[in-house]
Formats: structure tokens, C-alpha cells, sequence
């Protein structure tokens, strides 16, 4: 990403499925206290362009690399694209390299997307719809030598809507000049 002002659009993939099976037990409704996924956990994937990636494409620990002034965008969605098991991001702390990176905010714009229609094996867009979106987003404001780790808190829902759990990860972020 060589040129300033530039937005990297981390999207984070959950494996919410796996999630609900494996932590059994271990819930928590309170979004003080996330259960943690650990430093690495295998139900987690962050995707970025591939001329972002430093390192860890498709994995819960993405290495990316901004320039200063860059923007960073986190979205998120489950494997069942929030069907089953919906996901959704529910806070974000810095844990090493304040100052780096501006105090990542959530940001919740409603735009207006296209519609698909299904006609066999025709797909057509014919109507737009209303979409809540909601990511979180930061700025990078200054070069890091180490990396800025940060953790991100989700909460997990059914497909009722319920809060079943919240969770916690680190991931991390490399800035350069």
C-alpha cells in the first residue's frame, strides 16, 4: 500500500459453529468479560489485499502494513455468513503501541446496496436495500518498529438474535513510514 490516505479493509471471518461446540460451558453474557480465544486460535481468518499482508493471510494473527495516515477497517461476518451463528464486533482496546494508531471506533454507516434476484439460474439485480453496515476504524499515525497488537472483543448470537457468548483475540499490525 504505498500511497497515504489509502483504506486497508481487514475482513475477519468466524468459524461461530465451531466456536459454539468447543466452548460449551465457558460462556460469557458479559461483555466485560470476554471468554479469550487465546494469542492463536484456528476459528478465525482476516483477509486483506494481498499487497497489505505482511504475513498471516487467513489466519486469527494477520501481520498487515499501513503507511501513516492510512485507514484501518475491520468488518466481520461467520462462516454461515450470519445465518446460523451470527458474529458481530463489540469493542477493541489497544494492548501494545498507543499512539500508533488512532483508538480503533465503530462506525455504523446505512447505505443502499443492490438486490439479487434468483430466476432459475438467471441472478439479476433489478432492486436496491437498506443495509446497516458497522465496522470498527482506525488511523495509523505513526511508523511502529514493533508491532501494534490490539484486542478485539465479538459477540456471538442464534439465529434468534440471543447473546449466546462474547469473545476475545490479539491480533497485531506493523506501520510504516
Amino acid at each position: 500500500m504505498p500511497d497515504t490516505e489509502n483504506t486497508a479493509n481487514v475482513l475477519v471471518v468466524v468459524d461461530a459453529e465451531s466456536i459454539y461446540q468447543a466452548y460449551q460451558g465457558k460462556f460469557s453474557t458479559d461483555s466485560n468479560r470476554p471468554v479469550s480465544l487465546g494469542e492463536s486460535t484456528p476459528y478465525i481468518y482476516m483477509f486483506v489485499r494481498q499487497d497489505e499482508v505482511l504475513s498471516g493471510q487467513a489466519t486469527d494473527d494477520l501481520v498487515i502494513t499501513l503507511n501513516t495516515n492510512n485507514n484501518i477497517r475491520w468488518r466481520i461476518t461467520s462462516l454461515t455468513g450470519n445465518t446460523r451463528f451470527s458474529v458481530a464486533l463489540s469493542q477493541c482496546n489497544i494492548l501494545r503501541g498507543v499512539g500508533l494508531i488512532t483508538q480503533p471506533g465503530l462506525i455504523e454507516p446505512t447505505v443502499t446496496v443492490p438486490l439479487p434476484s434468483v430466476n432459475g439460474f438467471q441472478v439479476t439485480i433489478n432492486q436496491t436495500q437498506t443495509y446497516a453496515d458497522a465496522y470498527f476504524q482506525a488511523t495509523a499515525v505513526n511508523p511502529s518498529p514493533p508491532n501494534v497488537s490490539y484486542q478485539f472483543s465479538f459477540v456471538l448470537a442464534n439465529n434468534d438474535g440471543n447473546i449466546l457468548s462474547y469473545f476475545s483475540w490479539d491480533p497485531q499490525i506493523s506501520i510504516t513510514s
